[in-house]
């Protein structure tokens, strides 16, 4: 089977775990520090099922990074920016990117909806996962907006490493078909015009950067903090 930091996340996102006061669910969490560490090591080791597994990983984390607890909301982040570190090619991988926006769709999406009415929980597309809103639209706000920044940022700094297939990552999420959530057209013209600010704005700051000679490590971006 393949390797997977599933089981140490459900058993953090445990909501009696979390409410421990005796500090169980920070054991936990530094049992799965060790965990991932070997996780790491493990997927040097592997190349056959390396990329495979690493882009899955990423996707979880990216679902998770979402999560509605921000204790979780950190671990992803931890993990996350420590796998691209290790594996900063992560950054420009098309599976990656698309679920980046898959999700950022979601969170779109969710501004449209009632915060008076039960909370949705849906199904991030091409994953096993699913993505609960949070419960006021404040919150919701907030939630997008933090993830869509953090999200240029990223695309900011592949396009610095691959900008030729970073940019055809985006340009095909563009065309391709896909099952959005968005109510209504104007919606889905917002979104897009997200996305194409994002090739603007990366290409202006890869020009700079070679202008100025210098390029900033992966985990200043993909460091995320609330």
């Amino acid at each position: 089977s393949e390797p997977s930091l599933d089981p140490i996340l459900s058993y953090l996102c445990d909501p009696v775990l979390q409410k421990d006061k005796c500090g169980m669910w920070q054991c936990v969490k530094c049992i799965g520090d060790q965990v991932f560490e070997k996780f790491r090591v493990v997927l040097v080791e592997q190349d056959l099922k390396r990329e495979k597994v690493l882009e899955s990983q990423a996707r979880m984390l990216l679902v998770f990074f979402n999560h509605i607890h921000k204790q979780i909301q950190l671990v992803a982040d931890q993990y996350l920016s420590q796998l691209v570190d290790k594996f900063p090619h992560l950054l420009w991988s098309r599976s990656v990117l698309w679920c980046m926006l898959d999700i950022l769709q979601l969170l779109a999406y969710s501004l449209s909806l009632d915060p008076n009415q039960p909370i949705p929980i849906v199904q991030v597309p091409m994953t096993s996962y699913t993505l609960q809103f949070m419960d006021n639209m404040p919150a919701r706000e907030n939630r997008f907006k933090d993830f869509s920044d953090r999200c240029q940022g990223i695309f900011n700094e592949a396009m610095k490493w691959a900008p030729n297939y970073t940019r055809s990552h985006l340009q095909q999420y563009q065309s391709q078909s896909h099952s959005a959530p968005f109510s209504n057209r104007e919606e889905a013209l917002a979104f897009d015009s997200v996305i194409k600010s994002w090739l603007s704005d990366s290409v202006a700051s890869g020009n700079k950067i070679k202008n100025n000679g210098s390029v900033r490590g992966t985990s200043k971006f993909v460091a995320f903090r609330w």
